[in-house]
């Protein structure tokens, strides 16, 4: 299973007392692919370092970088999907790219793409993410 998560949902779960952080766990456990582009990881390490001790940013940014099924792409298309916040097309497009089985984000912005039927993209929240995982792993 391939996902990618969107940054305010990676925050949450690189957090140990979070609740969302069991999916942080399980990408280190290799239970699912993690899909990144640069811009992605920039953004994950820029948003990071604002909010984070310094030693446990670092560990996280080498997690991504080292663990085998963080898998990269580099998008070759820009499907400019996110009208209200192009920023978040970064995450539409790697997910494109990757063959991503789910989009990760509480971001109202996605909601979108529940419309739209090419490229379909299966955009879950945080918390549905975690039942998905649950179930990935019992079947």
């Amino acid at each position: 299973m391939k996902a990618v998560i969107d940054t305010n949902i990676f925050i949450q779960a690189v957090a140990e007392r979070n609740a969302l952080f069991p999916i942080y766990g399980r990408l280190l456990r290799g239970e699912y692919d993690l899909i990144i582009s640069s811009e992605i990881f920039l953004e994950y390490r820029e948003i990071l370092s604002t909010r984070g001790n310094p030693d446990v940013v670092v560990k996280v940014l080498r997690a991504i970088r080292s663990t085998p099924n963080v898998l990269s792409v580099d998008p070759t298309y820009n499907w400019r999907l996110i009208h209200a916040d192009p920023d978040d097309d970064k995450f539409v497009d790697a997910a494109v790219a990757g063959n991503a089985d789910y989009l990760v984000t509480d971001d109202k912005h996605f909601n979108r793409l529940k419309h739209i039927e090419f490229p379909k993209l299966k955009v879950v929240r945080g918390d549905d993410f975690l039942d998905v995982l649950a179930s990935f792993k019992q079947g």
